[in-house]
Formats: C-alpha cells, sequence, structure tokens
C-alpha cells in the first residue's frame, strides 16, 4: 500500500548500444554522494559527484524534469571522493572542496545570470589546492577544536587522518585500533570524535595538547591556528562494545527527558543502537534484513525541533522510518539506493532525495497506492446449501492432498544412483594430513534423461564426522543425455566414527528457468572405511551379548563381502570369531555361536562397540530372509555397567577445568608481558638508563610462556574435541541398547525422548561450555518422572547427571532396566 512517490526525476540517458548501457547502469556503483545547499541564494541546490570525476549541480524549479534543472555537468581529471560545501578558506565565505585520491582542491562557484531563468548556470572555478603524503578515502568536515570555520579531516590509506585549515596541515594522526576504512563522526557537543574499532567497538576519542595543563580551560577560537605548533594525542574518554561492524553514525539534535547529552545512532551489520554520549548502550533494534545507509532528519512545527525521524534503507529494497523507536513507515523502493537525504525542495519540506545505483537522482515523497479496481456489488441473496456443499468439496481435496491422494504429477528429468565397492583404494595421495584411513572412493550415477544439457549442476556430499569428503562441493559444469559418473573420496580423520550415513544432493534448474530443483539420496558407507579385519583380541575388557531369533549363522557367511581375499576364508573366521581393527590401532572381537543365533561384540575401549554394532545388526537384517520367515527380533537381555559410562563423562569435565585454567594462565601471563614491555618503554626514554637486563630476560621468558601455554591449549582442544566425540559415541550405543529392549516399544514416547535429548548435535556445537547439553539430559529425564526442574551449573552437573541417569534406572527396573550400579 505505501510506496515513495515521485515528485521530481532526473532522466537518464537514451541509448541503444550494450556497451553504453552498461556504463550508464553502472555508473555509481563504486561510490556516489550528494549534498544539499544553498548558492549565494539562489533555491535549494543538489550537488552530486561521483568516482568517475563528474560532478552535477541541479536546481529543481517544479514537478517535471526541465533541461535548465540541470545547472551544471562538468568532468574533472581525477575520481572524486568525496564534495564538501562550507567556509573552509574564508569565514561566512563557501567554496566547494572536492577530494581526489592524491589531492583536495577548493572551487568557487560561479553563478552566470540571463534575461530569465532559462539563462541561469552554474560554473567552477579552481582556486587552490593541497597535495597529499598518501592515498585518501575519503573527508569529513565541521567546525573542530571550536574554531570558527570549518576544518576538514581526511581518512589516509595508511590509516592516518590529516586536519586541514584551509591550505594548511594543522597535524597528522594514527587512531589506535581504528579500522582502515571506518566512518568518523564529530560530537559538537563535548568537541570529541568517534570511530570503530578492530574488536567491533564504538570508540570516543578527544584530542588533547600534552603541552596544557589538566586543569587549563578549552581552547579559545582565536587559538585554533596555534594548533599546528602543539601536539595533540587522542585520548579515549569511553568504548562501547558493539559486536558488529559499524557502517555509519549519525548523532542526535533533539534531548529527551533527563538527557545531558545528545544521543548517538549506530548503524550496525544487522541492527541499529542507540548509545548515550557517556558510551552507555541504550537499546537495539534488529533488521529482519540487512541495512545498507540511513540518515537522521528532523521535523520541525511554527520552528520549533518537534521531533527526529530515521530513514533506514536495507539490502531487501525497503525504506524503513523510525519515529521514537517505532516503525511510522514501511515501502518497497524499485531500484537499489545508495544515498538518501532528507531536504526542503521548493518550498515543501520532508523531501526525500534519493541516489539509486544507475546514477539517478531522485525528489519523493511518501505516499501510497491508488486503490483503482471497482467496488462490486454486494450480492444479499446467496444459497448457503450450495456453498455448503461447495466448502464439503473443497475439504476432501485439502485432506486427499495432506494424504498424499492427490500429488500433483511432475516429469522429472535427473535420477541419482550410488555404486557402493567393498575395496578401498590402498594409497593415501589427495587427501589431507590428518587423515587415518586410507582414501575410499564412492561413484555417483546421475541420469539425464531429457533431451537437451543440463549446466552448472552441483552435487553436495555430507557425511558424519569425523568421516570426510575430500570434495563435499563439486560443479558438474555439464549434464548431457545418459548417465555421468562422479567419484567422491571418503576418509576418516582423528578418532572414532559414531554414523556411516551419508546424504547426498544434486542441485540444478533447467535451461530458461530460475527455479531450482534438487535430488536427494541418502545411503550407508561400508564399515571397511572405518577399518579392516584381523586377527581376533583374546582378552577384552568391555563386552555385549545380543540374542536373535536367527538360527546358527557363521561369520564367514556374515563378513564374506569384506573378507582380505576373494574365496578364501581365514582361519580365525572358520571358528565363528573374527577381529576387527580401526584405522586408530584399536581392536575389537566378534564370536558368534555355533548352535543357536547369538553374538557378543569386546573390546578394551567402550567406544569401538557401537559402529560394530550397528553394521552387524544391518548384516543380520540383510540375511534374515534366507533363514526364516518371520521378522528379524533383536534383543539385548544384559545390563550395562554404570561405573564403565560415567568416566567418559568425568573426562570431558576435567578436561574443560583444566583448558579453563589454561586460558586464565594465558589472560594473566599477556598482562604481565604488557606490564613488562611498558617498564621497558618507560626506561629507555630515561637520559642514564639503568641496567634491563633482568627486565628483558623476564620479558623472553614471559613471551615463551605465552607461546607454551597456546600450545598446551590448542593439544588440550584436540583432546577435549575427541573425548567429546567419545562421549557421544557411547550416549548412542546407549540409545541403541535401549532400543533393543522392551522399553523402547511400550515407552515409545518416553524413548523418542530421550533420544531427542542425548542427540549429539548440542554437544559436538558447544566445546567451550556443555552445561546446556546436559541440562537438557537432565530436563528430559525429571520430564519422565515428573520431578521438579534443576538448574545445572559447572560444579553441580555430574552430580546431577548421576543422579537422573541411577533415577532413570530404578524406573526402568520393572520394564527394562539398562545399568548395574555396581558399587
Amino acid at each position: 500500500m505505501f510506496r515513495l512517490n515521485k515528485f521530481w526525476q532526473q532522466p537518464l540517458p537514451n541509448s541503444d548500444e550494450e556497451d553504453e548501457k552498461k556504463t550508464t547502469n553502472n555508473f555509481y556503483l563504486n561510490g556516489g554522494m550528494i549534498l544539499v545547499e544553498l548558492i549565494e541564494n539562489e533555491p535549494l541546490s543538489i550537488i552530486t559527484g561521483c568516482f568517475e570525476g563528474i560532478i552535477r549541480i541541479y536546481c529543481p524549479h517544479g514537478r517535471e524534469f526541465v533541461p535548465h534543472d540541470l545547472q551544471l555537468e562538468k568532468k574533472l581529471d581525477q575520481p572524486i571522493l568525496n564534495i564538501g560545501f562550507s567556509d573552509f578558506l574564508k569565514t561566512n565565505e563557501k567554496v566547494l572542496a572536492i577530494l581526489h585520491p592524491n589531492e583536495l582542491c577548493y572551487y568557487s562557484i560561479i553563478v552566470t545570470k540571463g534575461l530569465d531563468i532559462h539563462g541561469i548556470q552554474f560554473d567552477i572555478q579552481k582556486i587552490t589546492s593541497l597535495t597529499l603524503t598518501s592515498k585518501a578515502i575519503t573527508f569529513f568536515y565541521d567546525n573542530f577544536f571550536n574554531s570558527e570555520k570549518a576544518i576538514i579531516c581526511i581518512q589516509l590509506f595508511n590509516g592516518n587522518i590529516i586536519f586541514i585549515d584551509g591550505e594548511q596541515v594543522l597535524f597528522e594522526k594514527n587512531l589506535p585500533n581504528a579500522l582502515l576504512y571506518y566512518p568518523i563522526k564529530y560530537i559538537p557537543y563535548n568537541d570529541t570524535f568517534l570511530i570503530n574499532t578492530l574488536s567491533f567497538q564504538l570508540m570516543c576519542l578527544k584530542f588533547i595538547s600534552i603541552s596544557e595543563d589538566k586543569q587549563q580551560k578549552p581552547k579559545s577560537k582565536k587559538n585554533i591556528a596555534s594548533l599546528k605548533h602543539n601536539t595533540l594525542e587522542p585520548q579515549v574518554l569511553w568504548t562501547c562494545l558493539i559486536g558488529e561492524n559499524i557502517s555509519d553514525v549519525c548523532v542526535s539534535k533533539k534531548y529527551e527527558k533527563n538527557q545531558e547529552g545528545p544521543k548517538l545512532i549506530a548503524l550496525g551489520s544487522t541492527s541499529l543502537f542507540f548509545i548515550s554520549h557517556k558510551g552507555e548502550l541504550l537499546s537495539s533494534l534488529k533488521f529482519d534484513s540487512p541495512p545498507t545507509n540511513f540518515h537522521l532528519y528532523p521535523v520541525y512545527r511554527d520552528d520549533q525541533l518537534l521531533r527526529e525521524n530515521l530513514i533506514v534503507v536495507t539490502l531487501s529494497n525497503h525504506l524503513l522510518i523510525y519515529s521514537s523507536h517505532k516503525l511510522v513507515w514501511t515501502a518497497k523502493l524499485e531500484k537499489k539506493i545508495i544515498n538518501i537525504v532528507v531536504a526542503k525542495i521548493n518550498n515543501i519540506p520532508g523531501m526525500i532525495i534519493t541516489l539509486n545505483i544507475n546514477g539517478q537522482l531522485e525528489v519523493c515523497y511518501l505516499g501510497t497506492n491508488i486503490y483503482t479496481t471497482p467496488i462490486q456489488q454486494v450480492e444479499l441473496n446467496k444459497d448457503y446449501k450450495e456453498m455448503e456443499n461447495e466448502m464439503k468439496e473443497l475439504t476432501e481435496t485439502i485432506e486427499k492432498y495432506s494424504k498424499n491422494e492427490y500429488i500433483k504429477k511432475e516429469k522429472l528429468y535427473i535420477s541419482m544412483d550410488i555404486n557402493i565397492s567393498n575395496l578401498l583404494n590402498i594409497s593415501k595421495n589427495n587427501i589431507p594430513e590428518n587423515s587415518i584411513s586410507p582414501a575410499y572412493v564412492v561413484e555417483f550415477l546421475i541420469k539425464n534423461t531429457a533431451n537437451f544439457s543440463i549446466h552448472n549442476a552441483k552435487l553436495f556430499v555430507s557425511p558424519v564426522e569425523p568421516i570426510m569428503a575430500t570434495k563435499p562441493c563439486q560443479i558438474i559444469e555439464t549434464l548431457p543425455n545418459g548417465t555421468t559418473t562422479m567419484l567422491v573420496s571418503f576418509y576418516v580423520k582423528e578418532y572414532m566414527p559414531c554414523s556411516l550415513e551419508c546424504q547426498s544432493s544434486l542441485i540444478y534448474s533447467l535451461p530458461n528457468s530460475d527455479e531450482i530443483k534438487t535430488v536427494n539420496c541418502s545411503f550407508k558407507l561400508p564399515i571397511i572405511i572405518c577399518g579392516e579385519l584381523s586377527s581376533p583380541s583374546k582378552e577384552n575388557k568391555f563386552k555385549l551379548t545380543i540374542e536373535t531369533n536367527l538360527p546358527a549363522v557363521l561369520l564367514s557367511d556374515i563378513y564374506k563381502d569384506i573378507c582380505p581375499k576373494d574365496g578364501v576364508i581365514p582361519k580365525y573366521i572358520s571358528k565363528n570369531i573374527v577381529g576387527f581393527r580401526y584405522w586408530n590401532k584399536i581392536n575389537a572381537t566378534i564370536n558368534g555361536s555355533t548352535r543357536r543365533g547369538r553374538y557378543r561384540i569386546s573390546s578394551n575401549f567402550l567406544e569401538a562397540l557401537y559402529v560394530l554394532l550397528i553394521d552387524f545388526k544391518q548384516r543380520l537384517k540383510d540375511i534374515s530372509s534366507k533363514h526364516i520367515s518371520n521378522e528379524l527380533d533383536i534383543k539385548y537381555q544384559e545390563s550395562f555397567e554404570f561405573n564403565d559410562y560415567i568416566p567418559y563423562f568425568d573426562e570431558i569435565i576435567n578436561n574443560n577445568e583444566k583448558l579453563n585454567k589454561l586460558n586464565d594462565d594465558l589472560i594473566n601471563k599477556t598482562l604481565q608481558y604488557k606490564v613488562i614491555q611498558k617498564k621497558l618503554l618507560l626506561h629507555y626514554k630515561d637520559k642514564i638508563p639503568t641496567s634491563l637486563i633482568g627486565l628483558r630476560s623476564l620479558l623472553d621468558r614471559t613471551y615463551a610462556s605465552i607461546h607454551t601455554i597456546s600450545s598446551d591449549i590448542i593439544n588440550l582442544k584436540k583432546e577435549n574435541r575427541i573425548s567429546t566425540y567419545n562421549f557421544v559415541v557411547i550416549s548412542h550405543m546407549i540409545l541403541e541398547l535401549w532400543r533393543m529392549k522392551d522399553f523402547s516399544t511400550k515407552h515409545k514416547e518416553d524413548f523418542e525422548l530421550l533420544c531427542e535429548s542425548f542427540s549429539p548435535r548440542l554437544l559436538l556445537i558447544s566445546e567451550d561450555n556443555n552445561d546446556t547439553y546436559f541440562q537438557t539430559i537432565i530436563d528430559s529425564i525429571n520430564m519422565m518422572l515428573r520431578k521438579d526442574k534443576k538448574n545445572v551449573n559447572t560444579f553441580n552437573k555430574r552430580t546431577l547427571l548421576i543422579e537422573s541417569l541411577k533415577s532413570l534406572n530404578n524406573y526402568m527396573n520393572d520394564k527394562a532396566f539398562l545399568f548395574n550400579e555396581n558399587g
């Protein structure tokens, strides 16, 4: 409904040549400046500049563009980085300042009047220029340091800022911790400057002369010329942590109740921040789309400042207007806006001047769309029975659609199959150094049944970490008619796998269509990606036994596909016992009964049992149809030792405690290094310096300690990630053992709740603070047991988790208990 209505619009040049159109459309893509100024009592003029070096001055005379609205169009020899119009050279005499990459130029604007309005033309004449010491970025100007006329501050590519008073350079300084291209805002209230730092902080600086006493009054306006003889140093008054990169800052002129100074408004990458003049973060506004630029303008009534409105332009081409933190207007823009101001045009206040990405200047006002649809007559006589029948037909159609009985048939041109091999590539070429396994290659067979080719399709492969793909994303330039084979290599890094599942997606679009289509395919990687068959180990600490309704099936038939040699059965398999060796050198053993379908998986490492258990269950399902007609039933009738599970949890807690201690030590050593460094610098300034050998030696030892602690932190984080992953694997195994008990079928809702609470995703993304993960487990168990919620922290999470698991075990004793609480 709401929109920006055009009051005046600058036409773009018409051209039939594609190159010229391209130049026109990208004319202001990299930069565009707008100034709205009063030139020698003429109507309000709009001055624009761009990187192409073209300066234009417009003076709209009515609602339609006429040729004499363009008062000046001139191409300069250098790109225009910024423009300004103020009393830079003499008081109360305004000149035009234009910033080029290597120099700052001052121009006078000459008004030539003819016999009528068509004869008024502007021209610019160069007065003087100043060569810069480094390449410039941009500039801003104001009455800095209580000066009577405007002073220019230029940001340079060497990281410095330089203050220029007319044709004289006052001083050049490097701002601490500032970004290279950062917005600087001047606050006249206390003669301070705002900058954006590397740590996403808004810093307020005040330039103070070191030759002045701290009790001395501020500089008078007459002493501004002496600044070039004094040494000014920036002093930090306050900092405010924003957490985002600041693209622009504006200063409010209207004071609210109990407000001593102006309120600052900072535009971040996703939000708008309101800050007090003392650096306190008052509030913030979050946008749905990233903001690109904004403008704060006053609203007057009877020459009194009534309020201030804020215009925000977003990346989704929306114009938002806020008043007192409330959204009062919004409209959809036709083109991307790169600059926006509000001014009084043709004696009409509040006109919005925009410069779009095509270099087109527009003067707009807030309006609405005209409702052109004719009003239809209301039917008074209605057949309610017919309406009821129509409602029933629509309801039946909706129900059919929801039950997949009514499906829109769409012709699919692309299909994808997976070719799973039982062979490994012994070579470790083209895989990362952190791989502990050989490469395993999977063939993706992509079939195109269309009579045309499909271009730039993308194949995404997503296994479960630590199984990785060497190329998780591949771009297929052309898919011709027929079958295309794509090869993807997989490997295992560092720790024990917890899942063999893998998801793959093929994304493509048909020619002359913007619609994106997706073909999804899920598959399981073979067990050989985790290890290989080997000799069995004799004594193992951890064991689990599963019972099936199958007759005795030999392990040689179950693992025939991955025997070391085709057609050759090793001796240890002939005895119905087989060993499995993971690529990280961990061994496991599988024993099979020769009388009934009973099997035992054992290892000295608890985490080594889970993947073998999952793979073994799948192999039993694959061969069950050959031996029994009934559905396969796999049960776990034993109890799991409670004390075997808790040490893995204790290892995570201990590693986190060590990590916190090392981080504290690193902070202390860093502070110590800074203090020693500062003392050394102070002693270097002494006329008769003392011996600095002791301090220098202490500085070197502190520096070495920082490196040692940093290395310990890196190694401990690796160990902590492995411990966390082992805990996840064992938690997966506990859920699988629960699944093989009657509890999972008789109490399905409770079991699903347990599966959600033990989900490893939350634990893997919360390495530094895993309280949330354990809070979820404890809350889920208390919900099942109808107990009150308990808050988890670093000190009580171990106790609460053990108590909750024991309570759950007691609750399940009469159903299907899992833990054996020995000791």
